[in-house]
């Protein structure tokens, strides 16, 4: 399964607070090992791969600097990473 996700943060201060990922984004990756959990019982090979375009979204929706992209998403992948089954 191919879930796309995770772009990156607005980087406007009047609605985030910083480039990172925040408890939203770590709520959000729970509900998704949770869900993939769930889908695994009955279909048990099954993979979830979040898919970022994060680098194409920086030029069309003004996400940041390619820099501020790159780091948003590796600690995504690190949130990531606890979750086996998540890719």
């Amino acid at each position: 399964l191919v879930l796309p996700t995770f772009h990156g943060k607005c980087p406007s201060r009047r609605l985030t607070i910083g480039d990172l990922p925040d408890q939203g984004e770590y709520l959000a990756i729970q509900t998704l090992a949770e869900l993939h959990l769930r889908i695994a019982d009955i279909y048990p090979a099954t993979e979830l791969h979040l898919l970022s375009e994060g680098h194409f979204h920086s030029d069309v929706q003004l996400l940041g600097s390619d820099q501020a992209v790159d780091n948003y998403i590796a600690r995504i992948r690190d949130m990531i990473r606890p979750h086996s089954g998540l890719v």
